[in-house]
């Protein structure tokens, strides 16, 4: 199943702040050598609620294909963290190297 939005960035707008870059920790934005301002290069890792990005640019360059208008949706990870299906208990290794030579 695809989603039908993604980020979108005004380039006429865009001042290069990389605001959007450094904020977003879905790993959507990466700086572009040649023109010096974001670019999207994940769509698929923009959370649909999170909207920081958006809020965060200072000149509103950013916004969203296909967004139904939710912007004050509060992104929850409770709510969007994936299901984890294992049997038995987790098992936990904690390894000390400090002493390792």
């Amino acid at each position: 199943m695809s989603k039908g939005w993604y980020p979108v960035i005004d380039y006429d707008k865009c001042i290069g702040c990389m605001a959007c870059n450094d904020m977003c920790r879905h790993g959507v934005y990466k700086p572009d050598m040649e023109s010096d301002k974001p670019k999207v290069v994940y769509g698929n890792g923009c959370v649909h609620g999170c909207h920081g990005c958006e809020r965060n640019c200072p000149v509103g360059a950013i916004h969203y294909f296909g967004d139904d208008g939710t912007l004050d949706i509060e992104y929850d990870f409770e709510t969007y963290k994936p299901e984890l299906k294992c049997s038995g208990k987790p098992k936990v290794a904690f390894i000390c190297v400090h002493n390792s030579c």
